[in-house]
């Protein structure tokens, strides 16, 4: 329940940042950053996810980083509000495993990148379940 909570609040405080003012269908790398340090302004937790995003979009998909595909990949895309909890509730987790997550892009399924992204991220609450419990 707070997991479902924190990603609809997370996802609530990045639209609202989406929602400034920026010039439309516009691929200049310049206006791009000041777009991205407005929304950082806001929430800079949604503005390191969000670049995070669309930087793997861009290595893996071939998508260009637009301001346009930055409000798609807030508004539509499953992973950025993902990586906001995550990040959110684990911190130190989310630094481990966004390598692992970057590896497990799939570009023809989303579904199945956040299918894989959570088993990684129940592995690592796993392992560390374990670790605790040889300590004790």
């Amino acid at each position: 329940m707070y997991r479902a909570f924190l990603a609809v609040a997370m996802a609530t405080v990045s639209m609202s940042s989406l929602a400034l003012e920026a010039p439309d269908m516009s691929n200049n790398g310049n206006q791009v950053n000041l777009f991205m340090e407005s929304v950082a302004h806001n929430c800079p937790l949604c503005a390191d996810n969000l670049m995070f995003v669309a930087e793997l979009r861009a290595k893996h998909c071939r998508e260009p980083i637009t301001i346009d595909s930055l409000r798609e990949n807030a508004t539509t895309q499953q992973m950025y509000p993902f990586l906001l909890a995550l990040e959110s509730v684990t911190p130190h987790t989310a630094a481990e495993i966004k390598p692992m997550i970057a590896e497990a892009v799939d570009c023809a399924d989303e579904e199945q990148w956040i299918a894989q992204s959570r088993q990684l991220w129940d592995e690592h609450k796993e392992a560390e379940l374990k670790q605790l419990t040889l300590a004790k």
